[in-house]
């Protein structure tokens, strides 16, 4: 498991209690038995902290193509080198989710746990060599116990660049029966809705096209503030409102790296 530490440590300073129930936890491994501990850990970290309330999910992440996954056998690389250990793995951390859920309610309240919502299981993987690869390990992760499954739609080697294959992604949407979220450079929301639109997937994962202006993902009538010294402004404003969830203390500004600084400026 990659840094339960630093999870912690984001959960605990970094979360509001109100965006819990729809925040959804990635964690990365290849060992199930830890990750069922590092599952469990979340779900009573969160529980303990938040009054009872659990994260809306938890994610195994099965994309990562950069180097770290390579040396620590998770992401991408896992899946490659060993397609059945990472099945493996999303069966621990269903049985741990279902575990801890039964155990909360106990013997005596079986009703109660059939109705209450747990927190989805998801992974989010890469597209193999080729489509039917592709198509026949998102099912083994269906079957395995996910209820929802996010595909990148570029294959690892290919890592950020190039195009997304939407007609790959297409074909997963047609062939699982859970929900699937598709990903890959979509930066503006009427790319979102074109992905949408063409591949008939249930939602869309955004992620450097929202970092570099998120802005650019509202709907026309709220963008009028999208360019990137905007962001930047509302965003520092929603910085310095925010208090530690535990006490209602101002979280402390870290010290600034003015070389550093500098440099994220130029890249803006």
């Amino acid at each position: 498991v990659n840094s339960l530490q630093e999870t912690a440590y984001l959960l605990l300073r970094d979360s509001n209690p109100k965006d819990m129930a729809n925040l959804v936890i990635q964690i990365c491994g290849c060992d199930p038995k830890a990750l069922v501990n590092a599952t469990t850990a979340i779900l009573e970290m969160v529980a303990a902290t938040y009054d009872g309330v659990l994260p809306s999910g938890i994610d195994l992440n099965l994309g990562c193509p950069q180097e770290c996954a390579s040396r620590d056998n998770f992401g991408a690389f896992l899946v490659e080198r060993n397609e059945d250990g990472a099945v493996d793995c999303i069966g621990a951390m269903r049985d741990a989710i279902d575990k801890y859920m039964y155990c909360v309610v106990g013997d005596d309240n079986r009703n109660e746990y059939a109705q209450r919502p747990r927190p989805r299981l998801s992974a989010k993987m890469r597209l193999l060599e080729h489509t039917h690869d592709s198509i026949a390990f998102a099912k083994r992760l269906q079957d395995a116990g996910c209820d929802c499954v996010a595909v990148h739609c570029r294959k690892r080697s290919d890592k950020h660049d190039g195009m997304a294959d939407w007609k790959a992604g297409a074909a997963i949407v047609a062939a699982l029966d859970v929900p699937v979220v598709l990903n890959g450079g979509i930066g503006n929301v009427n790319e979102a809705r074109r992905v949408m639109e063409l591949t008939k997937c249930h939602a869309v994962m955004v992620a450097r096209g929202y970092l570099e202006n998120h802005g650019l993902l509202f709907p026309p009538s709220r963008s009028s503030t999208t360019t990137t010294a905007a962001v930047a402004a509302a965003a520092a404003a929603v910085a310095r409102s925010l208090t530690d969830p535990r006490d209602g203390s101002r979280l402390k500004r870290p010290p600034t790296n003015h070389r550093h600084h500098h440099h994220n400026q130029r890249r803006l």
